[in-house]
């Protein structure tokens, strides 16, 4: 959901930043990726702690 968020004001990101919204979309969309990427071996990695 956090990484939906950004979607609304993707027109001030990419001003900002200086690049097109799509590319700003982008930077979004990888974090996102990333983030589902390394939640699963962190919570395999946590699961056993009390």
């Amino acid at each position: 959901m956090l990484e939906t968020m950004p979607a609304g004001i993707l027109p001030a990101i990419s001003g900002d930043l200086g690049v097109s919204e799509s590319a700003a979309g982008q930077t979004v969309t990888v974090f996102a990726l990333g983030s589902i990427a390394g939640a699963i071996p962190l919570i395999s990695a946590t699961i056993g702690w009390p």
